[in-house]
């Protein structure tokens, strides 16, 4: 299952890990991705980031 947080309005799980590579650097908002995900995340839960130009 494969869930986006723009098409929905509720959280419905939270996530132990978020994996995002090649991700951050082609959102025009980056920003709200991160604000976004946080709650999507349990405490003492991972968020990876990578990008080719970091």
């Amino acid at each position: 299952m494969t869930l986006n947080p723009y098409e929905t309005d509720e959280i419905v799980s939270q996530y132990d890990l978020v994996l995002a590579t090649n991700l951050i650097d082609r959102l025009r908002q980056p920003q709200r991705f991160l604000q976004d995900i946080t709650p999507m995340i349990r405490s003492g839960g991972l968020l990876l980031l990578s990008s080719p130009y970091t």
